[in-house]
């Protein structure tokens, strides 16, 4: 467990806990303190469906599972935005970081549980989109008849 994660360490699987780790020669101090608040704010079984989840898993279990991380998924994405654009909270380089991340839950991870992360992000990326408002919207959502649409 990286320092100060020890209080949440329950709250985490092995796989997790390697993780951390991991994240923690990644990320800077600010980023895992960010990543610590998101460990304490998730319910304690949010896990536990998909640490179980076994390589063979049919597809809609493995739907199922992503359907019910994506939720949470997108809650950290609108809390910190770094999430998807990452770099000013790289240790190491971007290109390091992206083959380490990758390398590892390659490792962690089983092929279905690879599957549902995929999912799950695609999921919590589209709900994220959707709830951000365009630059050609008025603030109830519809068009604003004053910019041209044309681009």
């Amino acid at each position: 467990m990286p320092a100060g994660f020890e209080d949440v360490a329950g709250k985490l699987s092995g796989p997790n806990r390697s993780l951390m780790l991991v994240y923690s020669q990644l990320y800077d101090e600010s980023a895992m303190s960010d990543v610590k608040k998101m460990v304490q704010d998730e319910p304690d079984d949010m896990n536990d469906e998909f640490d179980a989840l076994p390589a063979d898993a049919d597809e809609a279990t493995r739907e199922r599972i992503a359907v019910a991380l994506a939720p949470q998924l997108a809650q950290h994405i609108s809390d910190y935005p770094w999430l998807m654009q990452p770099a000013e909270h790289l240790s190491k380089g971007m290109r390091v970081t992206q083959e380490t991340f990758i390398e590892t839950v390659r490792e962690l991870y089983n092929e279905a549980q690879l599957h549902v992360l995929a999912r799950a992000t695609i999921l919590a990326a589209g709900a994220e989109t959707a709830s951000a408002p365009t630059d050609d919207a008025t603030p109830d959502g519809t068009p604003d008849e004053g910019e041209s649409h044309v681009r």
